[in-house]
Parts: structure tokens; C-alpha cells; sequence
């Protein structure tokens, strides 16, 4: 038994009832306190939070594409967006050992083809060759990051293709590059011998980079377009397209056959009968006059002995 805080005297009653009030008072206590931390959670905002973006990160290897999604990190630089992205994938190996230069992904090693040793792995952000390391590059949310391997500055070159579309209509793709002239002008050359695929047609573009889509293959709609060019020891040439590039053919670039014109059959004409000319003509003109004259005499002759 309890002791009555009123009367000092043990009682079951006063001390049930003053339990059960503090166990009350203990549940809205409690709730004010859950509720308060509900709304101070919402007024906190993590640090990380605040820096979180998404960028598109394409690999581009030797033979295959290595890797391409999109990923959401709190990395301020490419550097670090590699370090994470090789911590979530076991299919990547991603070697940066100073931390500011990609000397391997996946076995495909800078400094590997002779003579130069110039190849090894360069990155575009939205398109531009970046003027400072990757631990230098700085990255925003709606980036697009591609790594590539190639000799670009060796003996092999290097292409990064364009489609130019404003032949479409006529079937017709060109595909150019940006390139460096001798005195270190930037032209626009033509890719040539480089295989093109067409929802998986293959292609190969002419002299000036250009392929001309059979027409049958020519329809309304998107079509899965891929292009690549290989040197003899494997080193690629060209930087391929992404997996999901696609051009789209509208209904108004899809000529119609014209219907096919038939002429009407005509018949030789009768050949005309030669008539004769010079002396041989007198002779005929005669005959078919005195022949006409015994045909009028014998016609006379028989009227006249019908009367």
C-alpha cells in the first residue's frame, strides 16, 4: 500500500489514482517532445543535402562502353566523382593514383601503344575538353561527363563525330569532326571509313564522311544510330556515339513514290506502198489510166445493152 500524500496514511486508492495521472502526464510529455523533434528535423537541413546533384557519366574503353547513367553524388570535383563511382561499381576498376590523372579503367592502360605512348584516357564536360585536371574540374548538377580512351595526340588521331542532318530529307547524313589544322586552326573535316549503324544496318561513310540510308529502311520514327572506326592494332578512332543517340525521320522528309506513267500501247503504222518515179512511173500512170478507161467502157457498154 501507498502512503496518501494528504493524510500520510497508506492508501490503496490515492496511490492508483496518482500513478495513472502521472502515467498521463508522462504520454502528453512525451508526445510534445515527438512532435517538437518533427518540426526541428524539418528546420534542419544536412549539409550533404544542400550539395547534392545528378550528372551523366559515359566510359567509353577501347572496345566497349564501360559505363552510362545517370549519377547523383555530393563530389565537388571529377576527381572525386570517380573515386565514388569506382567504390559503387565491383564491374570498374578505376586507377587514379595522384588523384588528378586516369592512368587506367578496366585494363585499358595510358601509355601503352607504341611508338608514341601518347594514348590514355581524356574526359569531355557537355562537350568541352576541360584546360585543367580532373581534380581541378569542378562539377554542377546537370553535367555531362564522358571519359574516353584513345591516341588522340599520337600517331592515330582522333575523331569526336557530329551527324550533320540537313540533308536528311534527301536520305543523306554527313558526319564531321573538329580538328586542328598545321598552324593550330580549328576546321571542320569529314569522317571518313567510319562504320555507321542504322537500327543495326551497317554503313560505311564515303570521302566526305557521308552515308545515304537505303530507302526502305527510311521510315517515320526514331532510329538507333551507332558509329565507330577501329585502327589495325585496336586503338579506337573515333569516340562513339551513346548507346541511346537516335535520329528522328518525321513524316514530311519521307517522299512519296510517284506513281509509275503508262504510255498507251500504239500500232505501227501501214507502211505506205512505194509508187514508182521517172520513166518507170509514166509506164505505171499509164497502165492504171488505160485500165480505168477499159473499166468505164465496159461499165457504158453494159448500161447500154441493159436498155
Amino acid at each position: 500500500m501507498g502512503l496518501c500524500p494528504y493524510s500520510n496514511y497508506a492508501c490503496d486508492f490515492c496511490r492508483h489514482f496518482f500513478i495513472k495521472e502521472r502515467r498521463k502526464d508522462m504520454k502528453k510529455i512525451i508526445s510534445a517532445i515527438a512532435a517538437f523533434a518533427v518540426v526541428l528535423s524539418s528546420l534542419v537541413v544536412s549539409p550533404f543535402a544542400a550539395d547534392e546533384k545528378t550528372v551523366s557519366l559515359r566510359i567509353e574503353g577501347k572496345s566497349e562502353t564501360y559505363f552510362y547513367g545517370d549519377v547523383t553524388t555530393n563530389a565537388s570535383t571529377v576527381a572525386e566523382l570517380m573515386n565514388e563511382v569506382d567504390a559503387a561499381n565491383d564491374n570498374l576498376t578505376i586507377t587514379n593514383p595522384t588523384g588528378t590523372y586516369i592512368t587506367a579503367i578496366n585494363g585499358d592502360v595510358a601509355g601503352s601503344v607504341a611508338p608514341k605512348y601518347w594514348d590514355g584516357w581524356m574526359d569531355l564536360v557537355n562537350g568541352a575538353a576541360p584546360s585543367v585536371g580532373i581534380g581541378e574540374q569542378q562539377i554542377k548538377d546537370g553535367d555531362v561527363i564522358v571519359f574516353y580512351y584513345s591516341d588522340e595526340f599520337g600517331p592515330h588521331g582522333f575523331a569526336k563525330p557530329a551527324a550533320d542532318l540537313s540533308k536528311l530529307g534527301d536520305r543523306e547524313i554527313t558526319f564531321t569532326s573538329d580538328a586542328y589544322a598545321e598552324d593550330f586552326s580549328l576546321i571542320t573535316v569529314p569522317v571518313e571509313g567510319a562504320k555507321v549503324t542504322w537500327d543495326g544496318k551497317e554503313y560505311v561513310t564515303d570521302a566526305d564522311g557521308k552515308i545515304v540510308i537505303d530507302k526502305a529502311d527510311f521510315t517515320v520514327g526514331d532510329h538507333s544510330v551507332g558509329i565507330s572506326k577501329v585502327a589495325e592494332d585496336g586503338v579506337p578512332l573515333v569516340l562513339r556515339f551513346a548507346s541511346d543517340y537516335k535520329i528522328t525521320v518525321t513524316a514530311d522528309m519521307v517522299k512519296a513514290e510517284a506513281p509509275a506513267v503508262t504510255e498507251p500501247e500504239t500500232k505501227p503504222a501501214k507502211p505506205a506502198e512505194d509508187v514508182p518515179s521517172g520513166d518507170t512511173g509514166y509506164v505505171y500512170f499509164a497502165v492504171v489510166a488505160i485500165i480505168a478507161a477499159a473499166g468505164i467502157a465496159a461499165v457504158s457498154k453494159k448500161r447500154a445493152y441493159e436498155k
